[in-house]
């Protein structure tokens, strides 16, 4: 499944596991999430149905929540901390992960064990990910961002 991001003047594709290692990877770098705000079709109305208020730790669903400009800004710039260290180079072996045809990045969607260790997020960003990484930063600098 694709999450797409949606920002002023652009937007930017990557599948889930993707955002999920961005976000843990900006979380290990001590960006602390300020919590989504309701997507904008979202009314009383919709709480009332729920039983329950808009839940601002929402990061993942995908339903148009919206994160704040100087949230996403914070999290482009703890991602932007770390491009130096990854590598230029795809590190992930056949044996590390099956690529699978899937949108946005890493492009290997299951990472497996090789001898016991698991894929860090440098090494699943790795090579043409890395590029990836920027475009995603680029879109995060623009401030507020949907999360379709």
């Amino acid at each position: 499944m694709a999450v797409i991001l949606r920002a002023t003047g652009g937007e930017f594709t990557l599948n889930n596991r993707g955002w999920v290692i961005v976000l843990r990877l900006a979380w290990d770098l001590g960006w602390r999430p300020m919590g989504t705000l309701p997507p904008a079709y979202w009314t009383e109305e919709d709480e009332r149905q729920r039983g329950r208020p808009w839940n601002p730790a929402d990061y993942v669903t995908c339903r148009g929540q919206r994160i704040r400009a100087q949230d996403a800004r914070s999290l482009g710039t703890a991602l932007a901390a770390v491009l130096d260290d990854i590598p230029n180079e795809p590190v992930l072996t056949e044996a590390m992960a099956r690529a699978v045809a899937a949108p946005g990045f890493p492009s290997p969607l299951y990472l497996e064990h090789e001898g016991g260790r698991r894929p860090n997020h440098f090494e699943a960003l790795a090579g043409p990910n890395k590029a990836e990484l920027r475009g995603l930063i680029s879109v995060l600098e623009r401030g507020s961002v949907e999360i379709w």
